[in-house]
């Protein structure tokens, strides 16, 4: 039966025959077994620990660290290094190689024991220091696995499984002893970290959109403009990868050029329109921002447009400009006024002439102005010299005369008083005159008539080849084709071929007459009335018109322009929409902590971990969510994309946040793995056979 003796105040367990000995050769065991690598792992016999807790949580650590190996480590570096210290250090020299392997296995086994019998007694003295320290070893070492990247959530546990399955496998096979146990306890291990793994892998994949809600909901506690940036550029980027920039770089440049006002949230899609929806119904001040950007731009639309179609079609340059054009598709069309000057060569005169000339003064003096412009346009037209036949003396109209009979006007002098007329009726509209404009066109209007009739040379000569639209000239041409009929097959191939035929000014001035037309009906619909939704730019019919009358290039332009202005106008019908779901979200809080709804991402676990931390955080959210919104609303009206940049580097780092979150768990399933796969090593057995070895010796 063994009894305990107390040797330098340590309990050491002896067999009886101890005390058969002799003193001297009781001192002398007494010697050796103060002399042997496991004496001092004996406890103390005043009930003291042989360890401390410090030294149970390092060496825990070393065991959990090493998976368990720490041990026959130690024996492998105590062979091949020099004198073991505490925790595995080398202290001393390096020691040569032992060349008899008997004798290295010998330091091998006792090194190795010796460190397990301390293990063991710090292990039973402090189990939870020793297994803090071992739980604690074993997440630091899972740290240094390769991280989990697969993009599914299974992909994600069959890696976790693998690297935990693979540090439990180690873990076990080091808590064994012996070719069998070391076998039986590595598959143990193995098989319970592959289980714990995915474990925590899953766990941390359920959990996660309830942790981006309560990041991104502290974070517009603390930063709400930051929480802001993120949410805007989250929108923007998800409407970025789907479809591109809401806005395309030409249609932008076709805005600016017309003088539209876009932001960051023209760029976006319909995720960035919906936020835009939310947050306006949030927040009273994202609203009002909003609507600044919004409603004036909607109610300047027309004139907008207007404006840059009449620019776009060459309406918007100087009346004298017009006068070069028609000057230059006179001159195209030479041969034709030079027959209808030749057919009225010998005087026209006529009663409605005669009336014309004595009962307006307009009409006096557009004839007076003619004889003195007349010689300018005939020399600038290649007509040679101009003799009008008439004169006006204190503004009395006198005819020559030969033979005493008066000398009529001819046909030339004729068209530029009616080219006279119509530069007064223009520079009467021009200055606002509206009654005189009307008054001297009418004027105009009935000379034409009078002259056609007298000489239809001239009539043919002034409509070209605008006669096949019914026109009197190219610009009237280009006014009318703005709301012309289909016609039947045979009328549009005519038109199609006139318009051929038509010389470059007269192409021009059929493309400023129609764009005139154009920005007259678009600047009529008023304020209230969506003018991209107007029939006579809506429809393919419409457009084919389009092309034919500006060209393709002007087309484009006028096109990009309309695209442009259609896509930022869906921001104004996002905001106008009044979401009763949106304001009722928003008033449960919902649209705080991440606005899941607000930016379009409907799936089960965003919405249920939103709807989680909303609700347990309801009313200070509210308050979150619309000082959120007010920055939000400030940030889409903006065109800072240094916005964008910074939301985008948030985003960036949750994934990288989350990331440390996984390789923590795989650490924590490791460490967990290590604690139930470690048992009590034979320690205490090894402790209990030193004096006992000694007496046998």
């Amino acid at each position: 039966m063994a009894q305990t003796i107390t040797i330098e105040g340590r309990a050491v367990p002896v067999e009886d025959k101890f005390f058969s000995l002799s003193p001297e050769e009781q001192n002398k065991t007494v010697d050796e077994i103060a002399k042997s690598p496991n004496f001092r792992n004996m406890p103390m016999a005043s009930g003291k620990p042989a360890t401390s807790e410090f030294e149970a949580f390092l060496r825990g650590g070393a065991a959990g660290l090493t998976a368990n190996w720490y041990d026959e480590l130690a024996g492998a570096a105590e062979v091949n290094r020099g004198r073991l210290g505490f925790g595995g250090t080398v202290f001393g020299g390096t020691k040569p190689l032992e060349a008899d392997p008997e004798k290295r296995q010998k330091t091998y086994e006792q090194a190795r024991d010796e460190v397990r019998a301390r293990q063991a007694t710090a292990q039973r003295e402090h189990p939870y220091w020793f297994g803090t320290g071992e739980f604690g070893g074993a997440a630091v070492g899972t740290l240094a696995l390769p991280e989990a990247r697969a993009a599914t959530v299974l992909g994600r546990a069959g890696q976790a499984a693998l690297s935990t399955g693979l540090y439990g496998a180690a873990s076990g096979a080091g808590a064994g002893e012996g070719p069998q146990d070391t076998l039986t306890q590595g598959l143990i291990g193995g098989g319970t970290g592959a289980v714990l793994g995915p474990a925590g892998s899953l766990a941390l994949d359920a959990l996660s959109p309830l942790g981006t809600k309560v990041v991104n909901t502290w974070r517009g506690l603390t930063q709400p403009r930051a929480e802001g940036e993120r949410r805007l550029a989250d929108a923007l980027s998800r409407d970025w990868s789907r479809g591109g920039p809401g806005l395309t770089p030409d249609e932008q440049a076709a805005l600016q050029q017309a003088g539209t006002q876009t932001s960051l949230a023209d760029l976006g899609g319909e995720r960035t329109r919906s936020l835009a929806r939310a947050v306006a119904d949030a927040s009273p001040e994202a609203r009002a921002s909003l609507e600044g950007l919004i409603q004036p731009r909607w109610l300047g639309q027309g004139n907008r447009i207007a404006a840059r179609v009449r620019d776009i079609g060459g309406g918007a340059r100087a009346v004298d400009d017009l006068e070069q054009l028609q000057t230059a598709a006179r001159a195209a069309n030479h041969p034709a006024y030079q027959a209808a000057y030749a057919a009225g060569e010998h005087g026209i005169w006529s009663p409605t002439l005669e009336r014309l000339s004595s009962e307006s003064p307009a009409f006096l003096r557009a004839m007076e102005r003619a004889v003195t412009s007349g010689r300018d346009r005939a020399a600038a037209e290649g007509f040679g010299a101009f003799n009008p036949t008439v004169r006006f003396e204190n503004g009395m109209l006198r005819f020559e005369r030969r033979g005493g009979s008066p000398v009529y006007p001819n046909m030339q002098y004729w068209d530029y008083v009616q080219r006279q007329l119509r530069d007064m009726a223009a520079e009467a509209a021009k200055g606002g005159s509206k009654d005189a404009a009307s008054a001297i066109g009418s004027l105009h209007k009935q000379l034409l008539a009078e002259l056609d009739r007298l000489v239809p040379e001239f009539r043919v000569a002034r409509r070209g080849a605008a006669g096949a639209f019914g026109a009197e000239d190219a610009l009237e041409a280009g006014h009318n084709f703005v709301n012309a009929r289909a016609g039947t097959p045979a009328e549009q191939l005519a038109q199609r071929q006139a318009f051929a035929a038509m010389s470059r000014p007269e192409r021009d001035l059929f493309a400023r007459g129609y764009a005139s037309n154009l920005a007259d009906q678009i600047r009529s619909r008023g304020w209230n009335r969506d003018v991209l939704n107007a029939n006579f730019i809506n429809n393919t019919p419409a457009r084919e018109r389009l092309h034919q009358a500006l060209g393709p290039q002007r087309a484009n332009e006028l096109e990009t322009l309309l695209r442009g202005e259609g896509m930022v106008d869906l921001l104004r019908k996002a905001v106008s929409g009044n979401s009763k779901t949106a304001r009722y979200l928003a008033g449960l809080g919902l649209l705080a902590g991440g606005d899941y709804l607000a930016e379009g991402d409907v799936s089960i676990p965003h919405i249920s971990a939103g709807a989680a931390v909303a609700f347990a955080l309801r009313y200070g959210n509210q308050r979150i969510s619309q000082e959120v919104s007010r920055h939000i609303g400030e940030m889409l009206v903006s065109n800072d994309m240094g916005i964008v940049q910074r939301g985008r580097q948030l985003i960036a780092g949750n994934p990288q946040l989350f990331q440390a979150f996984r390789k923590g768990t795989d650490a924590l399933m490791a460490g967990a793995t290590s604690l139930i796969t470690g048992r009590q090593r034979t320690g205490d057995a090894l402790n209990d056979r030193a004096a006992n070895d000694v007496l046998a010796r």
